[in-house]
């Protein structure tokens, strides 16, 4: 039954072996912003999608969400969605030349989601504390 539950809610059945990895190493307590936002970033998602696989979203009749998923996911690293996650994504920390940091979080504050914590997530960062 839970599997159905994961189909129905388009969960990863079977996770990749990178996320398990990841996982491992993050601790559960940490929250990161997100490196993506549909609405947010939509408009590239069209022109991705009109680009690479020559389909206008907005006039497909139908489009089975996992389909839309696994095309998504498939896109060339150089396309503006994957692009843009990239840079959301980039520890500014590990970045030892000053120039390139510095490029780097320019382009983070241009493409920046706007975040923030809801009342629980900030209750949790903070653990038994308060």
């Amino acid at each position: 039954m839970n599997a159905l539950f994961d189909f129905y809610y388009a969960r990863e059945l079977e996770p990749d072996a990178d996320d398990d990895e990841a996982a491992d190493d993050v601790d559960d307590t940490v929250i990161k912003p997100p490196v993506f936002d549909w609405r947010i970033d939509s408009r590239y998602i069209l022109g991705d999608f009109r680009h690479y696989y020559d389909m206008n979203l907005l006039s497909i009749d139908y489009l089975h969400w996992w389909e839309f998923r696994c095309l998504f996911a498939a896109l060339p690293d150089d396309f503006q969605c994957q692009k843009r996650m990239a840079y959301r994504g980039i520890k500014l920390g590990s970045i030892k030349d000053d120039k390139e940091r510095a490029r780097i979080a320019r382009i983070q504050r241009s493409i920046a989601i706007p975040y923030e914590n809801e009342d629980d997530m900030i209750a949790a960062a903070f653990g038994g504390l308060i």
